[in-house]
């Protein structure tokens, strides 16, 4: 049987919790990133220094009934 990514490598991508809203039907996930530096996309030399966060929300599929919503912490970088 092959294997199911569900999150990306857990050096780019950590799972911080997992929330189950009964009332709401809904499994609240909360995602951050791990590493400590970010390549720039353009020149491709590495960043250290956070330039600012922000809070991807992401829906997912429906689990056993129930709705799915991602929260990500997302860092920028900046050199």
């Amino acid at each position: 049987m092959a294997s199911v990514l569900l999150l990306l490598d857990p050096r780019v991508l950590a799972l911080v919790s997992i929330e189950v809203n009964e009332d709401a039907k809904m499994i609240i996930a909360t995602a951050g990133t791990a590493s400590r530096e970010a390549l720039c996309p353009v020149c491709l030399q590495p960043a250290q220094r956070v330039h600012s966060n922000y809070i991807g929300i992401l829906a997912d599929l429906p689990c056993s009934g129930q709705r799915v919503r991602w929260f990500v912490l997302v860092r920028r970088f900046w050199y």
